[in-house]
């Protein structure tokens, strides 16, 4: 579990992590088959995501499952919301209509936990699997717990970094539409994001510019070092229009504003 975890922390990607997880089930319950399916974006559809042992005409087979009552252990642990256990799925009513797959493959048992997210809802399934009709012992019961939590974490991780990626791409696009220069800069007065108007004015790139103190990139503020901590300090916006001559010693004025 550990070392899924430090995966994620390390910005691992979710296919990888989830593969992990289903190593270390079938390390933890001997002979076992495991297999995470995710429900799609309308919440209808159970689909395979991540690579398993199970043969590929099965994976294929229960590929879109509908999250429907009595449609296999997973599209039922999914509508329910609650773990589903048959020992036996060759005979049993809620693969009726994958009987002669089933035989093909020689599974006999099926468990299956809903994944369930922060939000409440149901976001996949995490099953096992086995060659013999059994039930499972109280810790492979507690074991399937785990992992269908442990993928929870996972895609709730992948999720925010989507999210938060998305978000970011939003924000620079927004910053480099501005028709001014744009530069954001930390406490210790440090460039932390330029602008396309800033490279354009100065010819400096924003890969040349980012951790660059402020007063060396940008020499307009170059006598502002106090003004900017005193913004950071006071929250207070400072503003101010000023006259500057160029090199051609032409004129011109700029509207400095600090927040």
């Amino acid at each position: 579990v550990k070392r899924v975890l430090r995966k994620l922390a390390l910005g691992g990607n979710l296919d990888e992590v989830l593969g992990m997880i289903l190593d270390i089930a079938e390390r933890e319950s001997e002979g076992t088959i495991a297999s995470i399916l995710l429900v799609d974006k309308d919440g209808r559809r159970l689909f395979n995501s991540v690579k398993t042992r199970l043969p590929d005409y099965f994976v294929n087979a229960i590929n879109g499952t509908p999250v429907k009552d009595e449609m296999g252990s997973c599209g039922t642990a999914a509508f329910r919301g609650e773990q589903v256990i048959i020992n036996n799925i060759q005979s049993h009513p809620y693969w009726k209509g994958v009987k002669e797959l089933i035989k093909k493959t020689g599974l006999n048992s099926c468990w299956s936990q809903p994944v369930i997210s922060s939000a409440g809802g149901v976001v996949g399934t995490f099953a096992l699997y086995h060659t013999e009709p059994r039930r499972p012992d109280s810790y492979e019961l507690e074991l399937m717990e785990n992992m269908a939590q442990l993928a929870s974490i996972s895609l709730e991780s992948h999720r925010i970094k989507k999210e938060k990626n998305i978000l970011n791409k939003m924000l620079s696009n927004i910053i480099n539409s501005m028709p001014s220069v744009l530069i954001c800069f930390d406490p210790d007065g440090n460039v932390t994001n330029w602008n396309d108007e800033a490279q354009q004015k100065t010819g400096i790139t924003p890969e040349q510019s980012i951790g660059q103190p402020i007063d060396q990139v940008f020499p307009l503020l170059a006598g502002d070092v106090g003004r900017l901590h005193q913004a950071m300090e006071t929250q207070e916006v400072l503003s101010e229009q000023r006259q500057i001559t160029e090199e051609d010693g032409d004129i011109s004025h700029k509207h400095i504003t600090i927040y």
